[in-house]
């Protein structure tokens, strides 16, 4: 997640699972208030396959 007010990102990695459908991603409080522009890629355990990109769209951060 791209924060353009604050030329900064925040990015979740993990042993998460695609079929979760959801995650949430801790953001700086700092944030509040804050436009951010999401992408979402998928990567294999060992990093050999990975997805494309794909924006998903923005989000004000609001808690």
């Amino acid at each position: 997640m791209y924060n353009p007010a604050k030329k900064n990102s925040v990015s979740l990695s993990g042993n998460m699972l695609r079929s979760a459908l959801s995650a949430e991603v801790p953001v700086p409080s700092f944030y509040l208030g804050d436009v951010l522009h999401c992408w979402l890629f998928f990567a294999s355990a060992d990093g050999k396959i990975v997805s494309e990109t794909s924006y998903l769209k923005t989000v004000t951060v609001i808690e």
